[in-house]
C-alpha cells in the first residue's frame, strides 16, 4: 500500500490532477497519510493480552516454572506483543474497530483540508482527496464554492470507486483512473475560465503519521 509514496506514484497522481484541472476551474488537492491516528493504545493492549496469556499458561502449565522466572517471562511476552503489533499493520488493523478507523480518516481529512490550504483559492473551488493508507480509505472534502453544487450522489459514487481502487491489484493506477472520471461532472458545473490559473500545486502532499 505504501507504493503510493514512491516517486513514480506521486508523478502519476500529479499527472491525473493536471489532467482534471485542464477541464475545470476547480482546484484538486491530493493528501496522503500513512495513518490518520497514531493508535498508540493498540500495541499496549495487544502486549497486555499476550502477557496475561503467558501468565495463565505458566500458572496452569504442567511444567515446573521457578517463581523467579514468572515476572521476566510476562514482561518479555508484553514487549514481544507490543513490538509485533506496532510493526505489523495487520495486527494493528485487527485490534482497531472499523468505526474508529473511519472516524479517524474523517478527522484527518478535516485537519488536512485546513493545513494544506485547500481553501486558498479565489473562488473557494478547492477539492481535497484525502488518502489514508493504513485505514485504506479515501475522504473527499470540497470548499464552499463547490459544496452543494455537485450532487451528493456523485461524490458518494466517486468515493466508493476510489475506496475500491485502494484494495485493487494496481491501487495507484486504478485510483488515478477513477479520479479523472470526476471531469465528467466537474467540467459541466465548473468549466475552465479563459485564464484558468493553477492556484494550488498539483503534486500530492505527504502527511506525517
Amino acid at each position: 500500500m505504501h507504493n503510493f509514496l514512491d516517486e513514480k506514484s506521486l508523478i502519476q497522481l500529479e499527472d491525473a490532477v493536471t489532467e482534471i484541472e485542464k477541464s475545470t476551474s476547480a482546484e484538486i488537492v491530493i493528501a496522503i497519510a500513512k495513518f490518520s491516528e497514531s493508535y498508540r493504545d493498540v500495541p499496549v493492549i495487544f502486549g497486555f493480552i499476550l502477557s496475561m496469556l503467558t501468565l495463565i499458561f505458566i500458572l496452569f502449565s504442567p511444567f515446573d516454572v521457578h517463581p523467579w522466572f514468572v515476572l521476566p517471562f510476562v514482561i518479555i511476552a508484553y514487549l514481544i506483543g507490543y513490538i509485533i503489533c506496532a510493526r505489523i499493520e495487520l495486527f494493528m488493523r485487527l485490534f482497531t474497530r472499523k468505526e474508529r478507523r473511519i472516524e479517524q480518516v474523517k478527522r484527518g481529512a478535516k485537519i488536512a483540508f485546513f493545513e494544506e490550504s485547500v481553501s486558498a483559492t479565489k473562488d473557494r473551488t478547492g477539492i481535497l482527496f484525502y488518502i489514508s493508507l493504513f485505514e485504506k480509505r479515501v475522504e473527499i472534502l470540497s470548499d464552499l464554492g463547490i459544496d452543494g453544487k455537485i450532487s451528493r450522489d456523485k461524490w458518494n459514487r466517486l468515493t466508493i470507486d476510489l475506496n475500491k481502487a485502494l484494495s485493487s491489484q494496481k491501487p495507484v493506477e486504478d485510483f488515478a483512473e477513477k479520479l479523472v472520471t470526476c471531469i465528467g461532472f466537474l467540467s459541466a458545473t465548473f468549466p475552465p475560465g479563459e485564464e484558468n490559473p493553477d492556484e494550488i500545486m498539483n503534486r500530492p502532499r505527504i502527511r506525517g503519521g
